[in-house]
């Protein structure tokens, strides 16, 4: 009886055990990829162009922004690096390879967003809970960006 049991639990038990990996580890409350809602500058509504949808992915050290630009899912990605103390998210794009200037393509944020890849920008985070957030950053020439965004999974 004791080696019919182990014989199927330890199985299960394995299999419960690798299903709750990541790779890179849980990163928190920030792992996955969240859709920016909307955005305002100063205020102001700030249009995405149309049909245009933009996400942020994080993994490990990470983040991966994503602009998918039609139905048919032409998208560009950018990398950066970010990190994160609670409720102050730094992301940086400011990185470079030997092909890649630095802030160029594949390591620029999304322009239409008013971010930058001059110097790594703090940003602060609001109103987290399980599935929204609002980050607030105030760009080098003082003006207030907000972007509000949803976990897609």
């Amino acid at each position: 009886m004791r080696q019919h049991i182990l014989r199927y639990l330890l199985p299960l038990l394995i299999l419960a055990a690798l299903a709750g990996c990541q790779n890179d580890g849980q990163i928190g409350f920030l792992f996955g990829t969240w859709r920016v809602d909307s955005y305002e500058c100063d205020g102001r509504p700030v249009v995405q162009p149309e049909g245009q949808s933009t996400f942020f992915s994080f993994q490990g050290a990470v983040v991966c922004a994503t602009v998918v630009s039609d139905s048919h899912g032409s998208h560009t990605r950018e990398y950066g690096t970010w990190t994160d103390d609670g409720n102050r998210l730094t992301l940086n794009f400011t990185h470079s390879d030997d092909s890649t200037p630095q802030g160029g393509a594949g390591y620029a944020p999304p322009a239409w967003m008013g971010m930058t890849a001059d110097y790594p920008m703090e940003i602060e985070m609001t109103g987290r809970d399980t599935d929204d957030m609002t980050w607030r950053w105030i760009s080098g020439d003082g003006r207030t960006h907000v972007y509000k965004l949803h976990k897609t999974w």
